[in-house]
């Protein structure tokens, strides 16, 4: 098919549309940092220099553009490989961005993909439309304004068109507030307060003016003003809100919803708030949502190597980005010194929270890429409504205990509470966590454990197989445990909840892979990308099993490899510790030699 006959790049229904995104590169090309649209679109793929994605057809296109950035940006149409290994036709924009990595510049790239442009025009032309004639109903005025213009304007909307009222300069308006001799001083004070709300894009704030002040006339109506503020790429862009005439001076409304319920320091909600805020979505909820407690890792650090002000402007920025990142999916509070609480009231599946939680994470490394001194991450516990609770209290204190677990395991991950792996909750005394839980598993713990279930291997063989793995699954936080056995390696015995599961191990029989066994049997892999090129076989079964990282023990019979162990973690691949990692060899190599065939 040409190159100018697209049709076999049109999106099938089934794979997620992707109609603009961007990412960061490196030198070399590789991907140092992408918004959340370009990593679900790009999937697993990311690992990759964008050389490896892009057609090989359309590479030195790509190339010639990329020498070229110092005389401005570069647009180009290329093909390039997504989430479903396909090549989508995007429509992209190469500019160097002013932050350097290891002394190279980075480049910003921009994509959109050309052939879902229709349709999003389409969809957007309905909506505009559709929410015209809303606009054109309410009797409220609308107001926004412009961070990077300082551009004030309300207007109303007539016939389905908009119609201003009031357009200028922020800065020059409040002067003229200020100055006005017909303004009261509290007029003054509040026009001052909803100035200092637009200027500091205070998250959501509410304010009364007078008619004097809100459009340079006497006046004896009084207005309301409600108003958010916009996030683009982790930076504030715009404060929007409505405008409407009220004739009290005290409106009632929740206390998260007040001035005194924003954080100070950061400009999002403060403890009191986001638990109200939290309360309220949980006990009106009607499908499914996420609470989920993020912990700066290593604050203290922070603040005695960089200092206080370092710390506090990392906190503030630190809230932008999950502002930013959960866009309108939820809200965000700050709990305490360098914690936060995030209620995802509009998540309602695990595949959107991870990747949430995963470019939270990419976004906060670039923010905080040029700190020598400290490597700025976070660790973080989540819980399900209703399957972990149907109570505050009771999914706090899943999430809490699974923040612990994720600082137990190392920090900088974050841990999603599943009762089979993590236990019921155990109330702490009061010394262990102001609000606290026992949620931590000690080395010592592990050590008379696995003693426990060597001897019961030992003496049971095969038949405390089961027992052995649920052991294991709970203490070593493991998603699921395979078991495959005689000559094609097929899946005898599993425990875990697993997707598409891989009913024979064969391709471990294959020369390449064997060789990734030690001489003690033991093989692990946290980016099964390495294996592509080598055992391309097993990485596509890994992807459709939804494994990113296998632990396996391998035993041999004859010569021969007769049965594999695999300790396999889903749609993540944990960092273990030495400890960790060395009491699961000795468990694993045993069950591999036990369910060697007789």
């Amino acid at each position: 098919m040409g190159r100018l006959n697209l049709t076999e790049y049109q999106p099938d229904p089934t794979e997620f549309q992707m109609y603009y995104c961007s990412a960061i590169l490196r030198h070399g090309f590789y991907i140092e940092n992408g918004d959340e649209r370009f990593y679900h679109f790009m999937g697993k793929l990311t690992c990759y220099a964008m050389t490896d994605l892009i057609h090989p057809e359309d590479v030195q296109e790509f190339l010639d553009a990329a020498k070229l950035l110092e005389d401005g940006p570069q647009h180009l149409l290329m093909r390039l490989k997504n989430a479903s290994e396909k090549y989508k036709w995007v429509y992209a924009v190469l500019y160097l961005n002013s932050r350097m990595v290891n002394g190279q510049h980075t480049i910003t790239m921009e994509l959109c993909d050309i052939m879902a442009i229709k349709n999003r025009y389409q969809v957007y032309n309905k909506m505009v439309r559709k929410y015209r004639q809303f606009m054109t109903l309410s009797n409220d005025w609308f107001m926004e304004y412009s961070f990077s213009t300082d551009e004030l304007q309300v207007y109303e909307y007539v016939n389905g068109a908009s119609k201003p009222f009031f357009k200028g300069k922020l800065e020059e308006t409040y002067d003229k507030v200020q100055n006005c001799p017909l303004a009261t001083e509290e007029q003054r004070a509040e026009f001052q307060v909803l100035y200092e709300h637009l200027k500091k894009g205070t998250e959501h704030f509410l304010v009364e003016l007078d008619e004097t002040i809100s459009v340079g006339m006497t006046g004896k109506v009084r207005y309301c003003i409600r108003a958010n503020t916009m996030y683009e790429e982790d930076e504030k862009v715009g404060v929007v809100g409505l405008v409407s005439a009220v004739g009290e001076r005290d409106l009632p409304k929740a206390y998260y919803m007040s001035d005194n319920a924003i954080d100070s320091a950061t400009g999002i909600l403060n403890k009191r708030a986001i638990h109200e805020y939290a309360v309220e979505k949980i006990q009106g909820a009607k499908d499914s949502m996420y609470l989920a407690i993020l912990d700066v890792d290593d604050f203290k650090q922070i603040n005695d190597r960089c200092g206080h002000q370092t710390g506090d402007e990392v906190l503030a920025k630190f809230a932008e980005i999950i502002k930013s990142v959960i866009s309108g999916r939820g809200r965000v509070g700050r709990f305490g010194g360098d914690e936060f609480m995030l209620v995802l009231d509009d998540v309602h599946d695990e595949t959107t929270l991870r990747r949430i939680l995963s470019t939270i994470k990419k976004h906060a490394s670039w923010a905080f890429g040029e700190l020598k001194q400290v490597n700025v991450t976070y660790s973080c516990g989540v819980s399900r409504y209703p399957d972990d609770g149907q109570t505050y209290d009771g999914l706090f204190e899943k999430a809490d205990k699974c923040l612990y677990i994720a600082k137990d395991k190392g920090k900088d991950r974050y841990i999603i509470y599943d009762e089979q792996k993590h236990g019921f909750i155990e109330k702490a005394d009061a010394q262990d966590r102001t609000v606290g839980l026992k949620a931590v598993v000690s080395d010592s713990v592990k050590n008379e454990v696995v003693s426990e279930l060597i001897l019961k291997l030992s003496q049971g063989g095969k038949n405390a197989l089961l027992e052995v793995m649920e052991q294991m699954q709970i203490y070593f936080d493991i998603d699921g445990i395979a078991i495959y056995q005689g000559e094609n390696l097929l899946r005898t015995l599993s425990l875990g909840k697993y997707v598409n599961p891989i009913l024979s191990l064969e391709f471990a029989l294959e020369e390449d892979y064997v060789q990734r066994f030690d001489t003690y049997g033991f093989f692990m892999e946290s980016s099964l990308n390495k294996l592509e090129s080598r055992a391309p076989r097993a990485v596509e079964a890994y992807q459709n099993q939804e494994t990113k990282k296998v632990i396996q023990f391998m035993a041999k019979k004859e010569g021969r490899v007769d049965a594999v162990v695999s300790f396999d973690f889903f749609n993540r691949a944990p960092k273990q510790g030495t400890v960790d990692l060395g009491l699961m060899k000795i468990v694993g190599r045993l069950m591999a030699k036990i369910c060697v065939t007789d």
